[in-house]
């Protein structure tokens, strides 16, 4: 990607995505990395692993609690292979 285009792209004024049309080389790096994921596996997932961690025994606890509990039990792969 040029510089040029880039600089152009951060002094546009502009940020509604019509812009994008006017820098390709943005425009496809916003198409390539600002998709939505086309699955809702990952979603159930996530869900599912909510189901597990928010138990009777584990209702009262407090929503950060609960999010790095999540985190954790969905991501517990990473850390069994380090």
């Amino acid at each position: 990607m040029s510089n040029m285009e880039c600089l152009q792209y951060l002094e546009d004024k502009n940020s509604s995505l019509d812009s994008l049309h006017k820098f390709p080389t943005i425009k496809k790096m916003f198409m390539k990395y600002n998709s939505a994921i086309p699955s809702s596996a990952p979603v159930e997932r996530l869900f599912s692993y909510a189901g597990m961690v928010l138990t009777k025994e584990h209702g009262c606890m407090t929503d950060e609690n609960f999010e790095q509990q999540l985190l954790l039990k969905a991501n517990r792969h990473l850390v069994l292979r380090s």
